[in-house]
């Protein structure tokens, strides 16, 4: 079962890679360091509900996209082909 916490980390790791965004460059943005966003992908820790708010605006997507169960919805691994279409899929995800 997908717990939410690995379901959010997914979609945020998922966003990430997609725009060619470095961990610690997304880190950097939303104010966190690199090794507590890192735990946050891995699903080893909850952001605040402030903090998801402030990685969906970095990523450019409603906060929905990156939120449990929208963000369980995303396979656990995209191929590479999907990566350019994972944006625009997210963007839209919560509409």
């Amino acid at each position: 079962m997908t717990t939410r916490r690995a379901a959010n980390g997914a979609a945020i790791k998922a966003l990430r890679e997609a725009l060619g965004k470095e961990q610690a460059a997304l880190a950097a943005e939303v104010g966190v360091g690199s090794t507590h966003l890192s735990n946050i992908e891995a699903g080893r820790r909850q952001p605040s509900p402030v903090l998801m708010g402030r990685i969906a605006a970095v990523l450019g997507v409603p906060l929905a996209a990156i939120t449990y169960p929208v963000a369980a919805s995303w396979p656990s691994e995209l191929a590479d082909e999907d990566l350019a279409a994972a944006v625009p899929a997210a963007r839209t995800a919560a509409a």
